[in-house]
């Protein structure tokens, strides 16, 4: 991971309850991808119509289990996607709940997988889908399921045992041989180009609970779902791919904020165009518009929501598009809240490691 990248990544995981050891983790987990973005990105140099940044709140979940008690959730039964959301911070409303769809009932069961997958919860609204699967290690008492990327010097705790040992201390003291299990979507899946988080949590030994958060960036209603799962370890690695069907019964409104004057970004030559905010059951999707004629300063600027007295919008992820000839969107992720009259729209340089990093804020009202 370049260090630009990384100081990024940095600003947005600071704000996340971790350990420092857990926190590098996480800032070097997506360096495979940021490596095909960056090639992506010189291979699109003329047109520059690719994602300039992409960041995840809600990546390492699995990782930042420590949050919660482990002995909270009993191994018969599994996690959902509300216990995803729930230790991120990130608040499941109950008519978001009334969606997720429970009885999906499709499972991969491969001769040559020594684990068993099945498809637990998918939860889709407007803008983004959320998966759960379990992972089942056919043969009992012999593997200890962990994530892909997961280390074996890092803490057992990172994965939700609540023992103060490695991954390789624990699995050594049982006797347990690892498997690590990557999951994700194949290349000809609707969701292959997306930005998406893979994250898991430990219900017990040979039981990993497997989540994904992607982006919807359609329309669609009806939704053709693939997930392939792998098991790495056991000789060249064997996989197996979840397919099943998903629908967006979500509803949404969508509404447009202005400020009084004209929103040209002090110390920039930037002006912000437009606003727009959509809530469905599931979140409420801000987008920034605006342009900016020096693409450097343009790619340094991002923008975040504040309430009227100041205080921060609960923020579930973001990322920021170019769009061409000198116009961007800025496109952030909030939990699932009611339009405000008037809120605060603030600029700042996500590249700053100043204190104040801000250029400035605009007071923005719904437009009637």
């Amino acid at each position: 991971m370049n260090n630009t990248n990384k100081k990024y990544y940095k600003h947005v995981y600071d704000k996340v309850y971790a350990s420092e050891d857990l926190k590098e983790r996480i800032l070097n987990m997506r360096e495979n991808n940021l490596e095909k973005n960056q090639r992506f990105e010189a291979e699109r140099k003329k047109d520059r119509k690719y994602y300039r940044r992409a960041w995840r709140v809600v990546a390492a979940v699995a990782a930042l289990a420590v949050a919660i008690p482990p002995v909270v959730y009993a191994a018969t039964r599994y996690w959902g996607v509300g216990d995803f959301f729930a230790m991120t911070g990130n608040t499941l409303t109950k008519e978001a709940d009334n969606l997720i769809e429970r009885d999906i009932a499709v499972k991969a069961k491969d001769k040559e997988m020594p684990v068993d997958f099945e498809v637990k919860e998918a939860l889709c609204d407007r803008g983004s889908v959320s998966i759960v699967l379990q992972a089942t290690a056919k043969e009992k008492g012999k593997y200890f399921l962990i994530g892909a990327g997961m280390m074996e010097s890092e803490p057992v705790a990172n994965v939700g045992i609540d023992k103060d040992m490695t991954i390789g201390e624990y699995a050594t003291s049982k006797g347990l041989d690892l498997l690590r299990i990557n999951h994700g979507f194949p290349d000809y899946s609707l969701f292959s180009s997306s930005s998406y988080t893979s994250d898991c949590v430990s219900v017990n030994d040979d039981t990993l609970e497997l989540y994904l958060n992607v982006r919807k960036e359609s329309d669609i209603k009806n939704l053709d779902v693939a997930v392939k799962c792998s098991v790495i370890g056991v000789g060249k690695g064997v996989s197996s791919t979840l397919n099943f069907k998903l629908q967006d019964k979500s509803s949404s409104e969508k509404v447009l904020y202005a400020a009084e004057g004209k929103m040209a970004i002090k110390g920039t030559k930037a002006v912000v165009t437009k606003v727009t905010m959509e809530k469905t059951e599931v979140h409420t999707y801000v987008k920034v518009y605006f342009s900016c004629p020096d693409e450097e300063e343009g790619d340094r600027i991002s923008f975040h929501i504040l309430d009227e007295k100041g205080k921060e919008w609960k923020l579930f992820d973001g990322m920021g598009e170019y769009l061409g000839d000198g116009k961007y969107c800025w496109d952030v992720v909030y939990d699932r809240m009611e339009f405000p009259e008037k809120c605060i729209l603030e600029a700042y340089d996500w590249e700053s490691d100043d204190v104040d990093r801000s250029f400035g804020q605009f007071e923005i009202s719904k437009v009637r």
